[in-house]
């Protein structure tokens, strides 16, 4: 394995920067470039085939930048380049594309951006997050030529992103390791793929490997034709493509602009008051629509607050569903609660606080319905299950090793590799540039889970015990004394009817401004403290305000 460096770039009209550190031997490379002068490429590419470079959105920028000055480019390219990805948004392979860059195969690389939780966060902010020493923003204008009597100012500016970005890299260790190990079991770089990226990247490298090993049958036009289950009656035309290696890859199917469907519920839903048999029968007439922001612009609507995604129908927007005492909103993110400043405690003699959540809710909700994206067909829900059986076994197993051994460290990668794969899988049925895009499914799977949840709560205020929160995938539950035998007969219930599986614990006390932002002391003494209230950090995905 090779040593490691951070990498940064800086470029303005008159000078380029390549900004190259080597943390463990405290060592610091800036090879610049002005107008009428070379960079020393030869220097260059000796250090990127010794090191594996790290760096901090590297694959959007910082990368084609480094293999456009790498092709001998001079600075005024150099920025025209910077500008197209910076200033027009233009995506890194279209960039590549133009200007025919490519990676060659002795630079190692990991974008340490898309690792670390969190969606569109600055560097600058992680380092706010991991409290470093120096938070710095340049004053100059990239807009501008660089007056070069500040050129040293900006080369330290460079240095100490690169020193963010390698102490964001030690921050994210073990999902980086983590991300190795996969690697080296599914054959493809995922060192530098977010959780669900990485969930794509691994389920599509098993289903072209057990594709490329089992396909004996194909049509003329190059389809292979299966029925879905009988839960989804219409046909599967599985179509896809070879890469350039031969081995079949998906293709993503496209929904038009204005496409509308109606979810598809699991048979057991059912309510009994009518109140919700009411709400239930909405919920299955509604229409739910897919919006796509570019294409509606492609066909001269005015798309300027069109949003892309699946649309909650009108009927459902804003309603707010009353239970007992509790209110509860329903929507395509999932089932929450409407309380706001509110505080429980759990009196011996007096009421009990639980808290209960679903194992692995939506992937169980995924396999029991047996969802299958129709570019995927059924193969998809065989290596799903197979993941989620081996994560199962490796979270049961690997309490009986000792830490650090090699069984040990290849039980927790599973168990914790396939939990981004069962987790990640799940967002990207609504992402249009994903294999797993299957519109109708996710809704299946989220509002399916919610009235589901909406059941128990049903059952449970009936029967004497009160819900006072719900959030997604767990309810919390008042329980007054001699009622925990009914509660837990409900949620049994609850269990068998549904086939998924509830986890519960009971606590002391539950203090909260509402649904997202709380505080849980449990009976052991701990506390758990959620949104507001919790820890800051990057692996807690949380800014110190």
């Amino acid at each position: 394995m090779r040593p490691e460096a951070e990498l940064d770039i800086e470029c303005f009209h008159n000078w380029f920067l390549i900004g190259i550190t080597d943390r463990k031997n405290n060592v610091e490379w800036d090879f610049q470039m002005v107008p009428g002068t070379q960079l020393p490429l030869d220097d260059i590419r000796m250090l990127l085939a010794h090191y594996t470079i790290v760096t901090f959105n590297g694959t959007g920028y910082d990368m084609p930048m480094l293999l456009a000055a790498l092709a001998g480019h001079d600075c005024e390219t150099l920025k025209r380049i910077n500008d197209e990805i910076i200033v027009s948004g233009q995506k890194w392979w279209t960039v590549m594309r133009k200007y025919n860059l490519r990676k060659p195969d002795w630079i190692d690389h990991i974008d340490v951006s898309e690792v670390a939780p969190g969606v569109r966060v600055s560097l600058k902010q992680y380092m706010c997050r991991m409290s470093s020493k120096l938070v710095q923003d340049t004053p100059v204008d990239f807009n501008l030529p660089l007056p070069l009597e500040h050129a040293p100012e900006e080369i330290y500016y460079c240095r100490n992103d690169r020193r963010g970005t390698g102490q964001l890299r030690d921050e994210c260790d073990e999902r980086i390791q983590m991300r190795y190990a996969l690697s080296e079991r599914f054959g493809v770089d995922l060192r530098s793929k977010s959780d669900a990226q990485a969930a794509e990247a691994m389920v599509k490298a098993e289903w072209s490997r057990r594709m490329w090993d089992s396909i004996t049958r194909f049509n003329a036009d190059n389809t292979y034709q299966m029925h879905a289950p009988e839960k989804y009656p219409h046909q599967y035309v599985m179509s896809f493509d070879q890469a350039y290696d031969g081995k079949p890859i998906p293709i993503i199917p496209h929904y038009a602009h204005g496409t509308t469907f109606k979810v598809r519920l699991p048979d057991y839903v059912h309510f009994v008051t009518p109140q919700m048999k009411e709400f239930l029968e909405v919920v299955r007439n509604c229409d739910f629509f897919i919006s796509d922001k570019d294409e509606a612009e492609l066909l001269g609507l005015d798309a300027e607050n069109i949003k892309t995604g699946v649309l909650i129908p009108p009927e459902l927007k804003g309603r707010d569903i009353t239970i007992g005492r509790t209110t509860y909103r329903v929507g395509i993110g999932g089932l929450h609660s409407q309380e706001s400043s509110v505080s429980y405690k759990s009196i011996p003699g007096v009421c009990t606080l639980r808290t209960a959540d679903v194992a692995s809710y939506y992937p169980t909700l995924i396999i029991n319905a047996g969802m299958n994206p129709p570019q995927l067909g059924p193969l998809f829900l065989t290596i799903y299950k197979g993941f989620y059986d081996e994560r199962l076994s490796a979270k049961s197993e690997v309490k009986k090793h000792a830490v650090g051994t090699p069984t040990y460290n290849s039980l927790v990668t599973a168990r914790d590799g396939f939990k981004i794969v069962l987790n990640g899988t799940f967002g990207k049925l609504f992402s249009r540039y994903s294999i797993f895009y299957a519109p109708e499914f996710g809704i299946a799977v989220t509002i399916g889970g919610q009235l589901s949840l909406l059941m128990l709560i049903e059952r449970l205020e009936l029967s004497g015990i009160r819900v006072v929160s719900a959030n997604t995938d767990g309810i919390e539950m008042l329980i007054p004394a001699g009622y925990e035998w009914v509660a837990k007969s409900v949620v049994d219930w609850w269990q068998t009817t549904t086939n998924l599986t509830m986890e519960d614990s009971d606590y002391l006390a539950l203090y909260a401004r509402d649904v997202n932002n709380y505080i849980r002391m449990d009976a052991d003494g701990s506390v758990k403290r959620k949104g507001t209230y919790g820890k800051s950090g990057v692996l807690q995905n949380k800014h110190p305000d």
